[in-house]
């Protein structure tokens, strides 16, 4: 279980958390593809939207997912977006596998809702939800493994490290 475990789905479905528990139980260090964007850059993902649109952020996810890629036995927790280019599933193809955390809208929609993101600040819950439903197929058909997230983290973990 040497390659790399990428976990995609909505915003608020808790690839973060999920990654680290997984990381602590599989013994592959956790990447959080947003703070790895950050660290790389020194700006947050709200200015890089803010500043320079959210065309020029998904060219520098694809440029961070590269050199992510290049390193074995991780963990990573994609962005909600991440998965939307054929290139960036690609690359998560070739390096390992990915795992689709599936949650309702609506509980997405709580964890998400005073985040401050710019895709929740700039858009409806309506709006929020085309997007959530525009995603749904890419999320299914660019991954390998399926898992309803409405659990605890660890039990979550468990669950994704036995169907691995």
């Amino acid at each position: 279980m040497s390659s790399n475990i990428y976990l995609t789905g909505f915003m608020g479905c808790g690839k973060s958390t999920i990654g680290f528990s997984l990381s602590k139980l599989t013994g592959k260090k956790f990447i959080d593809l947003d703070k790895f964007i950050v660290a790389e850059t020194g700006r947050s993902i709200e200015e890089i939207f803010e500043t320079d649109g959210e065309e020029f952020f998904r060219r520098i996810e694809t440029d961070a997912l590269s050199k992510i890629a290049e390193m074995k036995n991780l963990v990573v927790a994609l962005g909600g977006g991440t998965v939307l280019t054929e290139q960036n599933a690609e690359i998560c193809r070739k390096t390992g596998k990915t795992v689709f955390l599936q949650l309702s809208f609506e509980t997405s929609y709580e964890r998400i809702k005073s985040s401050g993101r710019p895709l929740v600040v700039n858009h409806t819950k309506e709006e929020l939800r085309g997007i959530f439903e525009q995603r749904l197929p890419l999320y299914t058909k660019h991954s390998s493994v399926h898992i309803d997230a409405d659990n605890s983290p660890f039990i979550l973990a468990k669950e994704i490290k036995k169907r691995i």
